[in-house]
């Protein structure tokens, strides 16, 4: 995540990513459902889903039904 040797980047000067939020990793998620809660009624385990969300750099996902 920290990107080229700092050679390389005085090399082929290259600069610091430029974002509005520093240090965010990720943007989307997509899989498939393993377990759902027992009120939830629009999705089953082995139901493909994907969705985007702050940070998204895990094995894991939680969401509510809704989101």
């Amino acid at each position: 995540m920290g990107g080229a040797p700092y050679v390389f980047q005085v090399l082929f000067q290259l600069r610091k990513p430029t974002s509005a939020e520093p240090g965010r990793l990720g943007h989307d998620v997509a899989g498939q459902v393993e377990v759902v809660g027992r009120d939830v009624t629009r999705f089953k385990p082995g139901d493909p889903v994907f969705g985007t969300c702050r940070g998204a750099l895990a094995e894991y996902a939680c969401a509510s039904e809704s989101a």
